[in-house]
Formats: C-alpha cells, sequence, structure tokens
C-alpha cells in the first residue's frame, strides 16, 4: 500500500466518523490536514491553520475544542502560531478495525495522552510525542481492571486522577525510588485496596492533606511514607471525619468518645 492509498483509507474512515464524532466541516478539514502532514512525516502546527485567518481567536479555539475532545494533542496551550499539534490519538482511533471489539475503558485514552504528557521523551524538535510503547502502555492500563493494578500503573493512575481533580501543574513522575514504594504498596495493601487508596487520597486530598499535617500536594512518596496515617482513614472510613487516633489525631480540635482508651 502507498502512502497515497494510506491516507485514503484514513481520510475515507475519517469520513465516517464524521457524525459520530459531531465534527463540523471545518473541524474535519482541520483533521484531513494534519492526517496529511503525518504522511508527509511533518507535524501540524497552529501556524499551519491559522495563517491568513481574519479571524485568529476562533482557530485558536477550534484547534484547542478538537484538542479537548482528544482528536489532536498539544503539549502546550495554543497560543503561539509554533506550537506543534499531534494526531496520533486520532491516527490511533482510526486505525482500529471496525470488527475490533474494544472493551469499555476504565480511563479514557485522551484522559491519559493528557495526564502522561510529562512522561514522554521529546524528539529533536522538542515535540513530545507518543511513542508506540507509551501509547500501548497507557492502553493496557485503560481496560486493565484494579484488581490486576502493579505498582507501575500507580504513576498512571496518580497522573489520571491528578488532571481529573484539575489541577494545572504537572504530575508527578516516577523515579526509581517511587516504583520500588509503589510496589511494596501495592504488595502491603493488595492491588484493589492499594488503588481505592490512591483513588480517594487524591480525590479528597483537601481533607486527607489536612489530616496528616501536609502541605503539598500527593505523590508516591507521600502516600508510601504516608501510608500508616493515610490507609486507616480511606479503608476504615475515617476519612470525612475527625480522627480520634494516630499521627492524624490534633488534640487541640479532635477529641474521643467518653471512654475511649489507646492501647496495644
Amino acid at each position: 500500500m502507498t502512502k497515497r492509498d494510506g491516507l485514503g483509507a484514513m481520510v475515507q474512515r475519517l469520513t465516517q466518523k464524521q457524525a459520530e464524532w459531531a465534527l463540523t466541516a471545518e473541524e474535519f478539514g482541520v483533521l484531513c490536514r494534519a492526517l496529511c502532514l503525518r504522511f508527509e512525516g511533518r507535524t501540524l502546527t497552529a501556524q499551519d491553520y491559522l495563517v491568513g485567518m481574519s479571524d485568529v481567536r476562533h482557530g485558536v479555539t477550534l484547534l484547542t475544542s478538537l484538542v479537548a475532545r482528544g482528536h489532536l494533542l498539544s503539549a502546550e496551550p495554543i497560543d503561539r502560531p509554533d506550537r506543534l499539534i499531534s494526531c496520533d490519538p486520532m491516527f490511533a482511533t482510526l486505525s482500529k478495525p471496525d470488527d475490533v471489539e474494544v472493551s469499555e475503558d476504565r480511563y479514557s485514552l485522551a484522559t491519559l495522552v493528557r495526564a502522561t504528557m510529562h512522561l514522554m521523551k521529546p524528539t529533536a524538535s522538542g515535540e513530545a510525542k507518543v511513542t508506540e510503547r507509551h501509547w500501548k502502555r497507557i492502553s493496557e492500563f485503560s481496560k486493565r481492571q484494579e484488581s490486576d493494578y502493579t505498582g507501575n500503573d500507580l504513576e498512571l493512575l496518580i497522573a489520571a486522577r491528578w488532571v481529573e481533580k484539575g489541577w494545572l501543574s504537572q504530575p508527578p513522575a516516577f523515579t526509581a525510588k517511587d516504583y520500588s514504594n509503589a510496589k511494596r504498596f501495592v504488595v502491603q495493601y493488595g492491588p484493589e485496596s492499594a488503588a481505592r487508596i490512591v483513588n480517594y487520597a487524591i480525590t479528597h486530598w483537601e481533607v486527607v492533606a489536612q489530616k496528616i499535617r501536609v502541605n503539598s500536594y500527593p505523590c508516591m512518596s507521600i502516600l508510601y511514607g504516608f501510608r500508616n496515617s493515610i490507609s486507616p482513614l480511606v479503608l476504615d472510613g475515617d476519612a470525612v471525619s475527625k480522627p480520634s487516633w494516630g499521627s492524624q489525631f490534633n488534640p487541640q480540635t479532635d477529641s474521643r468518645k467518653s471512654g475511649d482508651i489507646l492501647g496495644w
């Protein structure tokens, strides 16, 4: 199959998806342009689309919308003409055969791509490109059940929850020590409980951070280092009530029930 044949097949599949994806004619044209450039070995830039436009703001809004909907990918906000815009997410979707049954994803690939941009190694041009290895990793994670999670999966779980939380800062990338602690964390609590602790801790971080007296965002070092304080809050259902024991207990603001005795 020649490049032209491959491009034609992709455009045909995109045409079939136009109604499903609710694409306007203008949005369809932008995605076709991105596909053409990919087959030429180039990457779409904001300038490729915005050049000659009388309403640049409208163009920026359109590109940003396509990124937010997961069809295109940009490592940075589209606020300059030289911003690189990858069509990898759309290309991967259009490459899937129609007769392949796709299981329901726990996290959308669009969310995982945005959440893990910091884990992608930039190319010589400075573009953060989704490699085949990284795409395989997030694809497998999106379909994996929590009962099958490994320590490495906690890095993606934290990143996904981070984005869903709405935090604008970059999720923490794991160090070698973080991978080691994550593995111990999963072994100690089991995959499902480990995932539950991470999910709940990040979702309710404002409450959890106050209880363990931490003034920072969550990371694997904190989740593991304070595991003996965080896990009872989550697994024993005490995360949204005032503590009555442990390192999170504040004798000035918290109180125990009458007759409570601490002992071992």
